[in-house]
């Protein structure tokens, strides 16, 4: 797993993307469509049971899960750095595990 203090700065601007709302054209649609809020997305960030960094069409992107949630959202750091989409997956983390060249930055167990 990745530094503690890499992480966290990396949490922090992702939540910061967020706050600013620099989302991909379609994000603000899919949480609609799939009935997930803002604040749901800063809270599973903000509570992430694990993040996965993995390669996902040409771009690397960073999966956040939250467990009680059953949550997924995903930000990509690329320059613009923007929030690309988020789904429920009650199997989160070992999903995100399976992603193209996915490694485990940071986990509670």
């Amino acid at each position: 797993m990745w530094d503690e203090r890499v992480v966290s700065a990396l949490v922090k601007i992702a939540e910061d993307d967020l706050q600013s709302q620099r989302w991909a054209r379609d994000f603000s649609d899919k949480l609609r469509q799939r009935k997930i809020s803002v604040e749901e997305i800063r809270r599973a960030v903000a509570n992430a049971d694990a993040i996965v960094l993995y390669w996902h069409k040409g771009r690397w992107a960073f999966g956040f899960w939250n467990e009680q949630m059953s949550l997924i959202a995903v930000w990509s750091p690329y320059r613009p750095s923007r929030w690309v989409t988020a789904f429920h997956n009650r199997a989160g983390k070992d999903y995100l595990m399976t992603r193209e060249d996915a490694e485990l930055l940071w986990a509670t167990r």
